[in-house]
């Protein structure tokens, strides 16, 4: 068990600090308290144990202070174990949250949650980002232009059906078996891709991966706000974009393969299969949401058409905002590689660049976001992000690059403000089959824009015209966001839902 030990010189205002339980990543209690010694115990907290001892010498002049703790982090303490350590050791006279912490404290259940998450957002990341990415390259191999590709992704859109059974399921059978079993399935389905012989095999097999893929990222959002606190839910969907992010990260990494040969994009997908043990060794010791055991008896089952409105108005918002954003991320290599001429291994250099900061972006946003609402940073985000990246395509050099990044940044602000809305605005026996519509609606809005920029980017020669068409999407959202959509920010769910209290 780690242990921490100082000794200090007394003076009244030391003593009186070491004898005020604390209030920070830990909450305390005192849990003993005699003429020298006083023990503290935690009465909130990640820690699995916690004990402060702090002892005073008989002539009162120094005081001896431990802290003997427990922290288990699955798969993630090598990193945030030495970082709580110290601050456990910094912050005795602070109160409140660190920077790099949630806003609200979590426990310990809700840390190997969400840590076991991140680990399953890695997997669907990299499940998630193959086919934007190799698209183009295995486009070349199957001689499909810019319209066949774009036709060929749309096609893919079709799993959403496997997802909307999968979500939809999940308010059944629970979210953690539902979760597991799309991820592993699309890890597999995903290597098969590698033994495509033509465009219409490898989407056929895209439609059963890229369904499962989106049927877990919808049911890990729902399972996070499930067990999340009430003012750390958007800083938990952040922390899983990142790990997506670092998913998709591992596929940018690996595209100067396609350089060596034509035939290595199959390579890439194959290799999905490694992540199968992955994500049932991160699964398998995953809880089932909290809410979920409280609701899955309720006698009375809510009925989606009482929530009319709030479906509406966010599958309309993820409709106009995926109108620009799929063509924005899956047809940007065919753009970087026919109109700009950019190899794989430029591509690879861009990508990591540009999308790099959006990590930053996506961390903070989710902070942001729980502190000072959500509307104003979604909207920000949408704006900003429609800028940046509309003037990626239509201008080249140096402002290609810079509004790449910044469309990436604000795009990052996005994702915790916005994506969180979904899981928080339905009660929880509705909650997966509410979201599998919304990403329906979503998926019906990537569509449309692949093929209105696929065909448009044929007709008129280039993609910057076409962008700027399907742009007016995420503008309109940011004032629906601003004018109509609830602020939820530090509500529980149970609030927001009352049929559930």
């Amino acid at each position: 068990m780690p242990e921490i030990s100082r000794t200090f010189s007394l003076d009244p205002k030391t003593l009186a600090g070491l004898h005020q339980p604390r209030d920070t990543m830990v909450a305390e209690t005192v849990a003993h308290l005699g003429d020298n010694v006083v023990l503290f115990g935690q009465a909130n907290g990640p820690c699995t144990s916690y004990e402060r001892r702090v002892v005073v010498d008989h002539a009162g002049a120094r005081a001896h202070e431990s802290i003997r703790y427990e922290l288990e982090v699955p798969f993630w303490g090598w990193l945030i174990g030495p970082i709580f350590r110290r601050s456990l050791r910094r912050r005795a006279e602070r109160t409140g949250q660190p920077w790099w912490a949630p806003p609200q404290r979590l426990d310990a259940h809700q840390v190997d949650t969400l840590a076991r998450l991140v680990m399953l957002a890695i997997c669907s990341g990299y499940i998630g980002t193959l086919l934007s990415q190799l698209m183009t390259f295995a486009g070349r191999e199957f001689g499909a232009g810019p319209a066949a590709q774009g036709s060929a992704q749309a096609a893919t859109r079709i799993g959403i059906l496997v997802a909307l059974v999968a979500t939809t399921l999940s308010d059944r059978v629970g979210r953690r078996r539902i979760l597991l079993f799309c991820l592993i399935g699309a890890c597999i389905a995903s290597s098969l891709t590698a033994a495509a012989t033509d465009l219409i095999t490898f989407a056929g097999i895209q439609i059963l991966a890229r369904g499962l893929t989106t049927g877990a990222d919808v049911v890990r959002a729902v399972a996070l706000a499930e067990d999340m606190p009430a003012g750390a839910r958007a800083y938990a969907i952040s922390l899983c974009a990142m790990g997506a992010g670092l998913g998709s990260g591992v596929v940018v990494w690996m595209l100067p393969l396609a350089d060596l040969d034509p035939r290595l994009w199959r390579l890439i997908f194959a290799l999905s299969l490694l992540f199968a043990p992955l994500a049932w060794r991160a699964g398998k010791g995953l809880k089932e949401s909290r809410r979920f055991h409280e609701h899955r008896h309720d006698p009375d089952r809510p009925r989606l058409a009482s929530h009319r409105s709030r479906l509406l108005m966010l599958a309309a918002a993820a409709m106009l905002t995926t109108v620009f954003a799929a063509p924005a991320s899956q047809l940007q290599n065919e753009y970087l590689r026919g109109e700009r001429g950019y190899s794989a291994g430029l591509i690879t250099v861009f990508t990591l660049v540009t999308a790099t900061p959006a990590g930053l972006a996506v961390f903070f946003g989710g902070r942001l976001a729980d502190v000072y609402g959500r509307r104003r940073i979604g909207a920000i985000g949408l704006v900003g992000a429609s800028a940046g990246i509309l003037a990626s395509y239509v201008f080249g050099g140096a402002l290609l690059w810079w509004g790449a990044i910044a469309g990436t940044l604000f795009g990052g602000l996005v994702v915790p403000t916005l994506v969180v809305y979904g899981p928080e605005l339905f009660p929880t026996r509705l909650r997966g089959r509410a979201n599998g519509v919304i990403t329906l609606c979503a998926v019906i809005g990537s569509v449309v824009g692949l093929l209105t920029v696929g065909h448009l980017s044929e007709t008129f020669g280039r993609f910057g015209p076409a962008m700027a068409i399907v742009a007016t999407g995420p503008v309109a959202v940011a004032l629906v966001v601003l004018t109509r959509f609830p602020e939820t920010a530090r509500r529980e769910l149970e609030e927001l839902n009352p049929t559930d209290a």
